[in-house]
């Protein structure tokens, strides 16, 4: 019994870490007031204005650093060309957030710092 409540108490404190890791992910931060609209490069989501899609922030404390940040829907497609995915099963897409307010550096290129949402796709 006593080997039974220490491997349940590992799972519950396992699972508590993962949960702080990934909580603030799981809520997506839809700003109203933008001043510096925020792009993205996504493999290509069907958009549901109901429900639009998420795009992950950082997490697992920046294990995963977030999405691929731009400043602007042209610095977002000159990225997909460089990479070779400028083809239908990638595309751009306006966030919800800030560029300036909801992005950060890592290692030279911009990610987001919260989950966002999709909120239109750019052509």
């Amino acid at each position: 019994m006593k080997k039974f409540t220490i491997i349940v108490g590992i799972l519950v404190l396992l699972g508590s870490i993962v949960w702080l890791g990934a909580k603030d992910a799981l809520v997506p931060l839809d700003r109203q007031v933008i001043q510096k609209p925020l792009y993205t490069v996504a493999e290509t989501m069907a958009m549901d204005s109901e429900r639009p899609p998420l795009v992950f922030g950082r997490a697992f404390w920046g294990a995963y650093p977030g999405a691929r940040a731009f400043p602007s829907a042209e610095a977002a497609h000159q990225f997909l060309v460089a990479e070779g995915k400028q083809d239908r099963a990638w595309s751009i897409y306006r966030l919800s957030g800030d560029y300036e307010l909801d992005t950060y550096d890592h290692r030279g290129a911009r990610y987001t710092a919260r989950s966002l949402l999709a909120v239109e796709a750019v052509d």
